[in-house]
């Protein structure tokens, strides 16, 4: 990445410039070449309008910016898999569905949210949405009730 002006210039290979979206300094260790031991650098990250990903360290030298090509993912984050219906809009037939597991069925939220492919967050939400509990708090107290019912239920069936 060179010079950067606005998206209407090019660059000498006749493409658009990019424009760099956000900058991001992170201090690092830099292994010394010639020694044993490290330095302490700081290294830029550059998001840039087309999407890439750019990347140097200042205390290198004219190095340049290198691409990134692939964002690596962290070991530690959990692959979040949502429900198919999560964020969706919610339709008459969904309501009536739904108010008729809380009631009839008596399911918990959890259950009805795996039933509806929903969140549970979601059925909480929309059950006060429905002036069936006035509050996501005496939902959820309505729902710890029950799943007590339920445990103690089991318990007295083993």
């Amino acid at each position: 990445m060179k010079e950067y002006r606005s998206a209407s210039h090019h660059n000498r290979a006749g493409g658009a410039m990019r424009k760099p979206i956000q900058i991001q300094a992170v201090q690092v260790d830099v292994p010394l070449p010639t020694q044993r031991g490290t330095a302490q650098d700081i290294q830029l990250f550059a998001l840039c309008d087309d999407g890439t990903l750019w990347s140097r360290l200042v205390n290198q030298g004219d190095t340049g910016w290198e691409r990134i090509e692939s964002i690596p993912q962290g070991k530690n984050e959990p692959a979040t898999d949502k429900p198919a219906q999560a964020g969706k809009r919610w339709e008459t037939e969904d309501d009536q569905q739904l108010v008729a597991l809380w009631h009839q069925e008596r399911l918990t939220c959890a259950q009805i949210a795996e039933k509806v492919h929903r969140t549970p967050g979601a059925i909480i939400s929309r059950l006060v949405h429905l002036d069936i509990f006035d509050d996501r708090d005496a939902v959820r107290d309505a729902d710890k009730a029950r799943q007590a019912l339920l445990t103690t239920s089991k318990d007295q069936d083993a």
